[in-house]
Parts: structure tokens; C-alpha cells; sequence
């Protein structure tokens, strides 16, 4: 698990590799690029033999803050990390969490990868101000929710149908931030 950090508000623990720092966040950047770029040469090189692609290792990265992360990117990492977005498939076995505020999320809805792979069928809010997103259209039925849940709660929605959920969190290493 990669947590590619741009606003720099979790705590790194043992269990996850957690970089918050611009120049080991276009480091990583380039690492996966690289990586999702032999795992796409190795995929395409198999089918062409007639051969079964291989099965790689997984590989979690959650971006807390696609914008603030961004920001700290150079122009070649920003534009390898959205070939990665967008040209990542479930047979590289790479996957992307993003955490993000509902107005952020309008300022790249409309790239490529976001229209590709962003589903606004399943998803997650955390916390009050539901009825205050953005960019997640209201469906039926969601009128009846509560706006004031808590920081501990939230919605999971799962094919367009909401089920508030109690988050938990870890009694793990001191001072370690819920994820």
C-alpha cells in the first residue's frame, strides 16, 4: 500500500508507505509508471505469443488530495500520473483510491481517466455535509439522509444505493490518524 499524500495530513506508520514530500511523491509517481508500463509491455508481449499474461503482485496507491498532490508534481509526473489513471486495467492489478473534498472534485471531472474509470454509482462520503456535494448528482431517494452524521460516519453507496456505516479505526500506533 502507497499513500501518495498532497495536503500532507496522515501520520506514516509501519504498515503502509505514506510520502508527502514533492520530490519522493515524483519519484513514486515515475516508480509506477514504470511499473504499470512493464506490466503493460509484459501483458501485450504474452497475448501476442498466444500465452496467458501473467498474474502480478497487487499494488494499492490511495491519493489523499488529487489536487494538493498536484501541486507538488512536476509537469512530466503530472501527466504520468494521469497515464496511470487512466490507462491502468484491473489485469495489472494497480489500483487507485482517491480521497478527496466534493468542490475539488470539479477540477478534473472532465479528464479522460476520470470519464473512463470513475463510477458515480459507488462511492463513499465521510462525514456531515452531504447535501452540500458537488459533483455526486442527488438520486432518489437520497433526499431522505441525514446531512448530520458525524466525522465517524458516513455513506457507502454501492450500485446508487446509500447505507450509512459507522467508521472504524485502529487502536494501532500512537498518534496514528484514521485512514
Amino acid at each position: 500500500v502507497v499513500v501518495l499524500d498532497g495536503n500532507g495530513s496522515m501520520s506514516p506508520t509501519s504498515r503502509y508507505c505514506c510520502l508527502s514530500e514533492g520530490t519522493t511523491l515524483n519519484q513514486k509517481v515515475n516508480d509506477l509508471f514504470g511499473i504499470l508500463l512493464e506490466r503493460n509491455n509484459t501483458t501485450k508481449d504474452a497475448l501476442e505469443k498466444g500465452e496467458k499474461p501473467p498474474q502480478f503482485h497487487t499494488i494499492i496507491c490511495i491519493i489523499n488530495s488529487f489536487v494538493d498532490l498536484n501541486i507538488q508534481l512536476t509537469d512530466d509526473s503530472q501527466s504520468k500520473l494521469s497515464a496511470l489513471l487512466e490507462k491502468g486495467e484491473s489485469s495489472y492489478n494497480v489500483y487507485f483510491f482517491l480521497g478527496e473534498t466534493s468542490p475539488n472534485m470539479a477540477s478534473y471531472s472532465t479528464r479522460s481517466w476520470y470519464k473512463k474509470h470513475i463510477t458515480l454509482e459507488n462511492w463513499i462520503w465521510i462525514g456531515n455535509g452531504f447535501k452540500n456535494r458537488y459533483q455526486v448528482s442527488e438520486d432518489q431517494g437520497e433526499e431522505d439522509l441525514p446531512d448530520s452524521i458525524g466525522d465517524d460516519c458516513g455513506y457507502v453507496f454501492k450500485n446508487g444505493k446509500a447505507t450509512l456505516v459507522k467508521l472504524l479505526t485502529s487502536a494501532g500506533e500512537k498518534g496514528e490518524k484514521r485512514i
